[in-house]
């Protein structure tokens, strides 16, 4: 997670990263403030604080770090001299200084000039003497060295989810906003019976308690009574250019046991219960309707207790009105031309492919 390579494209993907709390194996890894246990889930890291150790630090809702009865989160420069092999101190912020030097070198140079000249006259008993000494010049350049430095400063800010830490080098995601106490509380929407700033907190201390309130909002949820009291719940956007109207839809598609109803949708082989999370579509088997399939890992259905996975072509005519048969592919004709028109589930992990549903982009269809 987190590894990525600008020259693969169309050569491979860069491998996906979870969240605290959501199913991470094989093909998909944990963020950074998480590591993937051995049950297959994201748990944060618990650094050290003031007073206890990472390490020591115990959880709380299974997949965080109870720092609440641990000495309080911690934050860059926090350290504990006490945790060698017991924990890790908050990462801070890294800087990265790169230095350039110039070298401008003069030679030296040495420079000698001699002259000597002589001349002898004789006149009779007279004798004159010219005598011109000689003359050395030197001229010596020194060398000089310019040494520039130049420092700058990169900062990686983490987007932080829902219950997670805030302003100690990570901001919230879009579905949260950062509260004085350093975590990200759920933005609560209006609901048609109560405004947003009038839900409920909490459920679960950071999640917005709608079931008390009306109900979960979603686009097109409105409340007049509102103003300045909380925003409605937001719809995808529509850019306008001159010449044209292209709307532009940004949606994330949830997988099972992901959250849903928070700017995201569950993908076809799941549905968003009340509780805002995507629980697995369970479809008829020979030996029990849809309805009746028990749940396995809370989000998935329990096939292996309920006569095995089904796929196209397997049918129950004993449950009218209580579950469907797993969806197969369909043709449309026309008079003139036939046209095939397929339909296509989306499987996730561990559901069957090639019987008229693909691998959802986390996964991949086996020979089996």
């Amino acid at each position: 997670c987190g590894v990525t390579n600008d020259q693969c494209a169309g050569q491979g993907g860069d491998f996906p990263c979870r969240r605290i709390g959501e199913a991470c194996n094989n093909y998909a890894g944990c963020d950074n403030s998480s590591w993937c246990s051995s049950d297959g889930k994201c748990y944060e890291i618990c650094y050290n604080t003031a007073s206890t150790c990472g390490s020591a630090v115990p959880r709380v809702n299974t997949y965080q770090c109870n720092y609440a009865i641990s000495g309080g989160r911690p934050s860059c420069g926090v350290t504990n001299n006490q945790c060698g092999g017991q924990g890790i101190d908050f990462p801070c912020a890294t800087t990265t200084t790169t230095t350039t030097t110039t070298t401008t070198t003069t030679s030296t140079t040495s420079t000698t000039t001699t002259t000597a000249s002589t001349s002898t006259t004789s006149i009779t008993t007279e004798t004159t003497s010219t005598t011109t000494s000689s003359t050395t010049t030197t001229t010596v350049t020194t060398s000089t060295t310019t040494t520039t430095t130049t420092a700058s400063t990169t900062t990686t800010s983490r987007v932080a989810s829902i219950g997670e830490a805030c302003n100690n080098g990570a901001v919230c995601d879009s579905s949260s906003w950062c509260s004085s106490d350093g975590m990200c509380y759920e933005a609560c929407y209006n609901t048609v019976t109560t405004c947003g700033n009038s839900v409920p907190q909490r459920v679960n201390r950071y999640h917005c308690d709608y079931a008390s309130s009306g109900g979960r909002p979603s686009c097109g949820v409105t409340n007049d009574q509102c103003a300045g009291q909380g925003g409605d719940f937001p719809c995808t956007t529509t850019a306008t250019t001159t010449s044209t109207t292209t709307p532009t839809t940004t949606v994330r598609v949830a997988s099972i046991g992901e959250a849903c109803n928070n700017g995201a949708f569950c993908d076809s082989s799941s549905w968003c219960s009340s509780d805002g999370m995507c629980y697995e579509a369970c479809y008829n088997t020979a030996t029990t309707c849809g309805n009746s399939v028990p749940r396995v890992n809370r989000y998935y259905c329990d096939y292996a207790s309920s006569g095995g996975r089904p796929s196209c072509g397997v049918t129950n005519d004993q449950c009218a009105g209580q579950g469907g048969d797993f969806p197969c592919t369909t043709t449309a004709t026309t008079t003139s031309t036939t046209t095939p028109t397929t339909t296509v589930r989306v499987a996730s992990i561990g559901e069957a492919c090639n019987n008229g549903a693909f691998c959802d982009s986390s996964s991949w269809c086996s020979s089996d």
